[in-house]
């Protein structure tokens, strides 16, 4: 009985282990994610920003302003 119950505690801690990685990987994707999508939407902004700065040139220039 008590090896029996050996195995099936060794069997237990190693699939809540598995659960473990597989959780930890799942919230390593999820932040990988977040991430990603943090650094498009400061792209975009960096994008939009320099089309402003262009827009505001050109003006400037349209209307003799230094």
């Amino acid at each position: 009985k008590y090896m029996k119950s050996w195995e099936l505690e060794s069997e237990l801690r190693e699939e809540g282990r598995e659960e473990g990685r597989e959780e930890e990987r799942a919230n390593t994707e999820a932040e990988r994610r977040r991430a990603d999508a943090a650094e498009s939407r400061a792209g975009e902004a960096e994008s939009r920003a320099d089309a402003a700065e262009a827009e505001l040139e050109k003006y400037k220039a349209k209307f003799g302003i230094i």
